[in-house]
Parts: C-alpha cells; sequence; structure tokens
C-alpha cells in the first residue's frame, strides 16, 4: 500500500535574522529562568546589530577594505604566478644594469674615463652587481630545495601484471610549495574583496537587515530585562579579597 506524506505550511513559524537560535534560545532561557543564556544571546545579537548598522552606514570604510583586500590578493597572486623566481629575476636584471653602467663608464662615457669619480663609482656599481648576484643564487637555491611538506613518499600501486608493488611520488620543492600557499592565499583574499565591495554598494540593503533585526530584537527580549535595550551591558566583575 503506497503512502502519501505532505508538508502543511503554516505561519507559526522561528526565524533567527541571522544568529543562530536567537529566538529559540531565548526563550527557552526565559522558560528555565536563565540569565547567564539570556545575556549571552542578547551580547549575541547586539554585536549582529552593530555590524549591520556599521556596514550600512559606513560604505567608503567598505570600499577602502575592497581595495586593500584587492591589492593583498595581486600581491599573493604575483607570488603564486612567478613564486621565488619573480624575485630572483629581479634582482639578476637589476645586476645587468649595474655591469651596463659600470662597462659604460669604463668604456669612458661620458668621457671622464679615468677621472678617480669614474673609478669609485665603477667600483660601486660592480659591488651592487656582485651583492645582487649573490642574493639572486641564495633565493634560487631555497626555492629549489626539497619542501619538508611534501616530500616524496613511497604509495602502494597496482602493475600493468596486476600485482602491487610501491611507487615514489613527486614531491615539490619549497618554490612549488610558497605558489600554492599564495595561490590559496589569493582566493581568500580575492572573496573578501568581493565581499567587501558588496557592503560598499549595497548599504541600503544593509540598513533594511538592521530595522528588521532589530524589530526582531523587541520581539524576542521583549518582557525581560533586555527590553528596548540595544548597548551591551559591562560585565559585573568579581571582588578580589
Amino acid at each position: 500500500m503506497s503512502e502519501y506524506y505532505g508538508v502543511v505550511r503554516t505561519t507559526d513559524h522561528l526565524e533567527h535574522y541571522g544568529v543562530k537560535g536567537m529566538k529559540w534560545g531565548v526563550r527557552k532561557a526565559i522558560a528555565y529562568g536563565n540569565e547567564r543564556i539570556l545575556d549571552r544571546h542578547f551580547r549575541k545579537a547586539v554585536k549582529k546589530l552593530r555590524k549591520l548598522q556599521d556596514i550600512g552606514s559606513n560604505s567608503k570604510k567598505y570600499a577602502a577594505k575592497a581595495s586593500a583586500y584587492g591589492a593583498a590578493a595581486a600581491g599573493t597572486g604575483t607570488i603564486a604566478i612567478s613564486g621565488l623566481k619573480g624575485i630572483s629575476n629581479f634582482y639578476l636584471n637589476r645586476q645587468k644594469k649595474y655591469m651596463d653602467l659600470a662597462n659604460r663608464l669604463e668604456n669612458g662615457y661620458p668621457n671622464i674615463n679615468g677621472s678617480a669619480d669614474s673609478i669609485a663609482k665603477i667600483a660601486e656599481y660592480r659591488k651592487k652587481a656582485h651583492l645582487d648576484t649573490k642574493k639572486a643564487n641564495k633565493i634560487n637555491e631555497w626555492a629549489d630545495s626539497q619542501s619538508s611538506i611534501f616530500k616524496p613518499r613511497d604509495r602502494v600501486v597496482m602493475k600493468d601484471d596486476g600485482n602491487y608493488g610501491y611507487e615514489r611520488t613527486k614531491g615539490l620543492t619549497k618554490n612549488d610549495t610558497l605558489r600554492l600557499g599564495a595561490g590559496i592565499a589569493t582566493l581568500g583574499l580575492g572573496a573578501k574583496a568581493v565581499q567587501n565591495a558588496y557592503r560598499a554598494t549595497h548599504g541600503a540593503k544593509y540598513r533594511k537587515k538592521a530595522y528588521e533585526f532589530k524589530n526582531a530584537m523587541d520581539d524576542a527580549f521583549s518582557g525581560t530585562k533586555y527590553a528596548g535595550q540595544y548597548v551591551i551591558p559591562p560585565r559585573k566583575r568579581k571582588r578580589r579579597y
């Protein structure tokens, strides 16, 4: 025999407007006379209300946050693409410029070959070029070394003859690990940039949410000592003897 399952719609429902279990938790706290839980729910509700009001009235603040997160995402994105090799190439390119300047002075450009100033300048450029070469080499050496997180490991695999054996996995270098981490960071920073950009351009929506949430607080805390209050009271400190 077949059975029928239906859903009966009713207007008697609970809402918490962004604070998990606010109304139901408040009702239980009132029913059991638990002041500690009631206080905890009130504090959560006030923090939520403040957040909604802040987003609704400070569009410029969240636009600035979006720009900051976007810039940070661009920086980590550059590392994710090029890794430490990009930094190494920067030093190598600068080393070439220093050497070019030193060679031009050494060849008598612009007609100051042999002067004390040109000799000192040539020595300075060559010294800077040498330091940049050392920096680039150290960076490359570190980047190409084995990562301590993703080391080569033996894993069990099935061979062509149907038997099982071990296969050595390919580990990652420190440069690869850094790029992987930077890529994950870029995704997180990009998401925060999008979130704050949305907040900056939807102030009216958050002001409406704050108004609705405030009404929900009035309803939830009606008849309690927090009725009509929207500021977190200071905690009572126990006196030490």
